[in-house]
């Protein structure tokens, strides 16, 4: 079952405090991505998908998943600050 929600926050003060707070745990994981990406390297150019598949996105038994747009990515690192 799929379901939506309107994750829409009415304060712009509240909003810009999670963006800012998302923005420093996006470049935090940006950067540990890009350096973790070359453990994955099969030589200079491959890269091996099947293991950061498995490392990075394991089976696990959940009730929620977040899909989004590349044209939410404010909303996303917004919603990753509002911890």
């Amino acid at each position: 079952m799929f379901v939506t929600c309107d994750t829409k926050i009415g304060n712009k003060e509240m909003f810009n405090d999670f963006l800012t707070s998302g923005k420093g745990i996006f470049s935090k994981n940006q950067k540990d991505v890009h350096n973790t990406l070359e453990e994955y390297l099969l030589n200079d150019e491959i890269i091996d998908g099947d293991a950061i598949s498995q490392d990075w996105f394991p089976n696990i038994n959940s009730n929620i998943f977040i899909s989004h747009s590349h044209l939410d990515e404010e909303y996303v690192i917004a919603f990753a600050g509002c911890r």
